[in-house]
């Protein structure tokens, strides 16, 4: 198998995910995110929404992690979906200091996403040297369909300083 022919089968894998996220039956990685898949129904309250339920199920039963403050801004930003709630849980993922694995990691970089989709300049910058980190590590192809890993109003130029 040629390295055309696997390209061709990520692409595929990944336009069969970005179908499955558009229409809600799946909820994006941070990678896939960055590499410009749509938000889980292509609504980034929905995405938050379903987040939030996940990873705070999973602190809930993982109790190795002191995380009671961040279950509750996950089940916070669970049914309000603004943009105070989002800084709420990355306050309290900073609080949380047994939680650095790579969920923690994880978790950082996707509330950092919707921040800067929400315009937030400091997490836009923080998501570009994701993307950039992302790229040079080879786990986002350069294919024609590629599109930034910024959020809309930083491709249009909104989120300058």
């Amino acid at each position: 198998m040629s390295l055309k022919d696997s390209r061709s089968r990520r692409d595929r894998h990944f336009e069969r995910r970005l179908e499955a996220a558009k229409a809600g039956r799946h909820l994006p990685t941070e990678i896939e995110l960055l590499r410009g898949m749509p938000f889980l129904s292509d609504d980034m309250a929905a995405d938050l929404r379903e987040f939030a339920e996940r990873l705070s199920r999973r602190l809930r039963h993982n109790p190795k992690f002191e995380s009671a403050l961040l279950i509750a801004t996950l089940d916070d930003l669970a049914v309000d979906q603004s943009q105070e709630a989002i800084h709420c849980v990355d306050a309290a993922l900073d609080e949380t200091p047994a939680f650095n694995n790579d969920a923690a990691r994880a978790a950082r970089l996707r509330i950092q996403y919707y921040l800067a989709s929400c315009g937030d300049p400091a997490a836009a910058e923080v998501v570009a040297g994701e993307d950039i980190a992302a790229f040079r590590a080879g786990l986002t192809p350069a294919t024609e369909k590629r599109r930034s890993g910024f959020p809309k109003q930083a491709r249009e130029g909104r989120l300058r300083k």
